[in-house]
């Protein structure tokens, strides 16, 4: 699941308050009782159209990330760690001479 965890906002800038500058991001996937979490932070473009900071939504922000960072990719790579957890391809063994 994609969330938000924090936003880094601008108090003043160009006439405008509270503009994001930077978006925390974290990817959570969860199988068969383990869990794989992948975090990141977008820059935010300053052209990008404003959206007042009382009005933005997490559909809005992600979209922002999704646009700099690939979702279906994210999440495929996301997936293939989770895998490895769940079916590690090597595992610790006891040495055989106890």
């Amino acid at each position: 699941m994609w969330t938000i965890e924090k936003l880094k906002v601008f108090p003043a800038l160009e006439g405008k308050s509270d503009v994001v500058s930077e978006v925390f991001w974290k990817l959570e996937l969860s199988q068969s009782g383990e869990t794989e979490v992948m975090r990141g932070i977008h820059q935010v473009e300053l052209g990008q159209t404003f959206v007042p900071y009382s009005q933005l939504t997490q559909q809005d922000v992600l979209a922002w990330v999704w646009q700099s960072v690939n979702k279906d990719l994210t999440e495929a790579a996301c997936f293939a760690r989770l895998a490895e957890h769940v079916n590690p391809p090597t595992i610790d063994q006891p040495l055989p001479w106890g």
